[in-house]
């Protein structure tokens, strides 16, 4: 898959529950997460090692993206 050859990492999730549905391996050379460790935490593991100056932001773009119908239907890349 093309999303295993990024070295960035790709994940989905769902907005709605906050749950994981893929992450690619880069997650565990940039994090030091195995992807099922990564996934289990889901949205409230990624929050709690945000820096925390980052926290707000992620959290607001989250709620906006809950405002848009379109988003509820499909899964967000971050």
């Amino acid at each position: 898959e093309i999303t295993e050859a990024v070295p960035a990492l790709i994940g989905v999730y769902n907005i709605l529950t906050g749950d994981y549905l893929y992450v690619n391996n880069a997650v565990e050379k940039i994090l030091g997460y195995s992807k099922k460790e990564f996934t289990k935490g889901g949205v409230v593991h990624l929050i709690s090692i945000i820096h925390p100056d980052d926290v707000q932001h992620v959290l607001e773009k989250n709620q906006e993206a809950l405002r848009y119908p379109l988003y509820q239907k499909i899964h967000l890349y971050l």
